[in-house]
């Protein structure tokens, strides 16, 4: 019989009854039946609970092993050996970090808590399919002890937690900082962490933290594959509060009195960490071709290289949807890859994470426009012609000047500048680089660079977004009306799609003296029209001051930075974008056709007056097209009372 049990007495004895129970079988006073410790996702297939008794264990079909043990043997107590059986789904993949409190208020434990967390990790099944785990410990400062790819076995995994000693044992500790560093320092491709698998990060305190972690946990949070998990060691109210925060669901929290408790929590604990959520995360795509190229400064980059990352995780990069290149900016400009250097999401994560965290002092935003602009949206380094171009600036409070570079490059082609601006200084910069007529939706502020990844999902809604292609829409209200009639002057839009219920006569043959009649009783129609023409043009003519000012630009000098720059427009006869004329004369033709009738009763065009007295308080007092002001005081006639 091999029911052993060390006693604690110097002198060893045993007590044996015979003839126990009816089958006389022999048996110890204290020898009871061990009891199974399973869940929905393990099967029994051997039951023996009796004293030796061996059980095994298997995963239900379509789940795998990821700790404890397949068997286990009934001990003296009704103790089981080994740990219980862990199955997670098959395709599970987790990279745990575990967090673990160093400080001086750890010291007298130590050693039996690394003991005791080797032990638990030492039951993973460690390997690059299925779990793999790193260490960090802290006190006021923080040191990255294990990191995920040191390890591929449990058993050498467990002998070098055991032995990781308290370095500093400071009375200060900082988990917030700990925090960050597993987010930002942790988690990277070139330390192991695999690309689809889930990140866990297990912090296990002892003593509260006036460096709280919430504010950290709910950044990592926002990314699914991020599960935070806690372990209190004999916490205090406020340690408890702080760490129910960081884990975000109180299922998630554990609280043990000492370290040899966490042995006996094994199976409620594991049963959290070791297993994937239920969670299907789907990468974004597009219906569309997208050229993104992000254009970042060369300052604070533990910060944007970690939100890029974020990014990558929501991306899929593809020859068809999304191609990503960036390029890096100080005093100059360089490109880090092209839209053709990679073919996937994780190849770019990992250039990303891969970066030198060197800061400058020199913020010139235009030279990055540049870069991209002749070195990475070229056809030889995989700009496409089909493609939309997105240049995606990232840059801090710093002052710089990239309305110029960026007005050129809006100009032509389908070219959009994105700007994400760190700070609040300097903010109307970097809303002009993104639309120079008033549109900053491509604009977004964030007040701090550890602030970025709060804002990834408003940028990845905005950055995957599909454009249109070099397509005006004049802000008429209308929904069928054709951009290219009213830019080229023509009169083909319809007059119900200007105003619901009327008949599908043509706006042009309104202006015949055959139509004229039927038309005198809806003046408001003509009225209608002309308006939209005229928000048409209006919208029409911003853009080609724009235009404007970029040609006039490429035949001066760009300004130094201590100038302002105002190109004005040279409105000759001959200039190609006169074309309100034309407008003019539609509008005349229209007004004179239906004064001149003899029976006309309506001797003033009150209406027409009043929209175009609204619309010319729109425009800026020296706007150069000023042949508006005549249209209204060439109208002559009359309209009754009822009319108005």
């Amino acid at each position: 019989m091999s029911c052993f049990h060390s006693t604690p007495y110097a002198v060893n004895f045993i007590w044996i009854r015979s003839g126990w129970g009816s089958t006389g079988e022999w048996r110890f006073p204290n020898d009871v039946a061990c009891k199974h410790v399973t869940n929905s996702d393990v099967s029994i297939t051997t039951d023996d609970t009796s004293c030796n008794g061996r059980s095994y264990y298997a995963c239900n079909s379509g789940y795998k092993q990821v700790a404890g043990n397949t068997q286990r043997t009934c001990g003296f107590g009704g103790i089981l050996s080994g740990y219980p059986l862990v199955c997670s789904v098959s395709t599970c993949k987790i990279d745990i970090v575990l967090i673990v409190e160093a400080s001086a208020y750890t010291s007298s434990i130590h050693s039996a808590l690394m003991a005791a967390i080797g032990d638990l990790a030492g039951s993973l099944q460690i390997s690059t399919s299925n779990i793999l785990a790193g260490v960090i410990i802290y006190d006021d400062t923080v040191d990255l002890n294990i990191d995920l790819d040191d390890y591929y076995s449990a058993s050498t995994l467990d002998s070098s937690i055991t032995s990781i000693p308290i370095s500093n044992a400071a009375s200060a500790v900082n988990l917030a900082e700990a925090l960050r560093v597993g987010f930002y320092d942790f988690f990277t491709l070139s330390k192991g962490n695999r690309f689809t698998a889930f990140r866990h990060f297990v912090v296990i305190a002892k003593t509260y933290s006036s460096q709280t972690g919430a504010t950290v946990a709910d950044q990592i949070r926002m990314n699914l594959r991020n599960q935070l998990f806690t372990v209190g060691i004999s916490p205090s109210a406020s340690l408890i509060t702080d760490l129910k925060a960081i884990a975000g669901d109180d299922s998630r929290h554990f609280e043990v009195s000492s370290p040899d408790d966490l042995y006996t929590k094994f199976n409620n604990i594991f049963q959290k960490i070791a297993v994937c959520p239920d969670i299907i995360i789907e990468p974004m795509t597009v219906e569309c071709e997208l050229d993104i190229v992000f254009i970042v400064e060369r300052y604070n980059l533990r910060y944007t290289k970690r939100f890029l990352a974020e990014l990558m995780d929501n991306i899929t990069i593809s020859s068809t949807g999304i191609k990503v290149g960036m390029v890096l900016f100080d005093s100059g400009a360089s490109t880090v890859f092209r839209l053709n250097s990679h073919t996937s999401s994780e190849s770019v994560r990992d250039d990303i994470e891969k970066i030198s965290e060197t800061n400058h002092t020199d913020h010139l935003v235009d030279k990055g426009l540049i870069e991209a602009r002749d070195n990475v949206f070229t056809a030889a380094r995989g700009d496409r012609t089909d493609a939309s171009n997105y240049y995606v600036i990232i840059v801090g409070p710093f002052e710089s000047y990239p309305e110029a570079v960026a007005k050129d490059i809006r100009s032509s082609g389908s070219n959009y500048i994105f700007s994400i601006h760190i700070g609040n200084q300097y903010q109307t910069e970097y809303q002009k680089a993104v639309d120079t007529c008033g549109d900053y939706t491509k604009y977004t502020n964030v007040d701090s660079y550890e602030n970025l990844i709060n804002i990834k999902n408003d940028i990845l809604q905005k950055i995957t977004t599909c454009e249109s292609v070099n397509i005006t829409i004049p802000e008429s209200g209308t929904n069928n009306t054709r951009a290219e009639d009213v830019e080229s002057g023509t009169n083909n839009t319809r007059a119900e799609d200007v105003e619901s219920g009327t008949n599908n006569t043509r706006a042009e043959d309104e202006q015949s003296p055959f139509l004229v009649p039927i038309l005198s009783g809806g003046a408001v129609l003509i009225v209608v029209i002309i308006f939209a023409i005229i928000l048409g043009k209006r919208r029409h003519l911003c853009q080609q001051q724009v235009n404007r000012s970029v040609y006039e630009e490429h035949r001066a000098p760009i300004p130094n930075k201590s100038e302002d720059h105002y190109t004005e427009l040279d409105l000759t006869e001959a200039h190609q974008y006169i074309e309100l004329d034309s407008v003019q004369a539609d509008i005349s033709t229209v007004t004179g056709q239906f004064a001149s009738k003899s029976d006309n009763q309506y001797t003033e065009p009150h209406t027409i007056k009043q929209q175009l007295e609204i619309d010319r308080a729109r425009l800026t007092p020296d706007h150069p097209y000023t042949a508006l002001d005549t249209i209204q005081n060439t109208q002559t006639t009359n309209i009754p009372s009822g009319m108005q």
